[in-house]
């Protein structure tokens, strides 16, 4: 069983990285995760594989919503033609395993795999994010411009009016 500070480890990020991803993961984990002594979250081997799974899409360029959400639609589609299932063994055979050194991609974000290097997670500091906005907040930024936009528009025809 790998508790927050081994996964954090393990896979190269920081304990909040891992908070923050398995706090999305959670819900479709059944079973592979527990509450340990004094309420420590432990993953089972196949809880962790998931995990990786998740980052690895990341570092594939998805976000960290789009990674989860394939995860999670390939976990619930359940096996494949072949039998197979979501398996990071499959995905560390294509992009090389994690916890090794690799040189920089031409954007400094993702590993290239097209490069013949080996493809870890990065070692990125915990405050640098990307932020994700709600959609309803988005809309209300969208809707409060173009009535700023309305506004300019019947300021101009009223001070044409007058003139």
């Amino acid at each position: 069983m790998y508790g927050i500070k081994e996964l954090a480890e393990i896979l190269e990020l920081s304990e909040k990285q891992i908070r923050r991803r398995l706090s999305l993961i959670l819900p479709y984990l059944d079973g592979h995760c527990r509450k340990g002594p004094r309420g420590k979250i432990l993953l089972d081997e196949r809880g962790k594989e998931i995990l990786q799974e998740v980052i690895f899409r990341e570092l594939a360029g998805s976000s960290l919503s789009e990674a989860v959400r394939s995860v999670v639609l390939e976990l619930q589609r359940g096996p494949d033609n072949h039998g197979q299932t979501l398996s990071p063994e499959a995905s560390r055979e294509r992009a090389g395993t994690y916890g090794k050194e690799r040189k920089p991609s031409g954007n400094g974000r993702h590993p290239n795999p097209d490069s013949g290097g080996e493809a870890t997670l990065p070692k990125v500091p915990a405050r640098s994010v990307k932020v994700e906005i709600p959609e309803h907040i988005l809309r209300l930024l969208i809707i409060l411009c173009a009535l700023s936009v309305l506004v300019q528009i019947a300021t101009l025809i009223v001070s044409l009016l007058k003139a």
